[in-house]
């Protein structure tokens, strides 16, 4: 069974996240104190150890569960049970931000900022 559980942003969240927060670290830090974001331990003891920092927001009438980084081990593993969660908790779609320059090689004809996946979870 996976494991979603909320965490108070600290120090040591702070370093389990570094790599992925890239320079966002203070926006996210001051929407987990306030309640906008919430950090969250997604793990199942068998190779899922993860690290999120998620919100939800309201777009276009629907409740959309925007993954503001996330890193660790498994996710590959974590991927369909995260969207069940979401699915089950209100959210219609769900939103992923990323910096990783890695991705960015897959877009290379474009000058990517920042690459935002989009998947919906509900059919209509």
């Amino acid at each position: 069974m996976i494991n979603f559980v909320l965490h108070k942003w600290d120090d040591a969240l702070f370093s389990l996240l570094k790599n992925s927060l890239r320079g966002d670290g203070r926006i996210l830090k001051t929407q987990c104190e306030n309640g906008r974001a919430q950090a969250i331990h997604i793990s199942d003891g068998e190779g899922i150890d993860l690290w999120s920092i998620m919100r939800r927001e309201q777009k276009d009438g629907y409740a959309e569960l925007v993954i503001c980084c996330i890193e660790g081990k498994g996710l590959r593993k974590a991927a369909p049970v995260i969207e069940k969660w979401a699915a089950d908790n209100g959210h219609e779609t769900i939103r992923f931000h990323t910096q990783h320059k890695g991705l960015h090689k897959l877009l290379n004809n474009f000058e990517v900022q920042e690459v935002v996946y989009s998947k919906r979870l509900v059919n209509e």
